[in-house]
């Protein structure tokens, strides 16, 4: 069975990236986060 892959806005995939720069977590933390 395929899981149907998620679509993401702009606005969310900002969210994400600007988390990510900033650094403050593990990309392990930001995924279990945003997942």
């Amino acid at each position: 069975m395929n899981k149907s892959r998620r679509k993401h806005s702009a606005a969310f995939k900002a969210e994400v990236a600007l988390a990510a720069i900033k650094e403050r977590e593990t990309l392990s933390e930001l995924s279990a986060r945003y997942g």
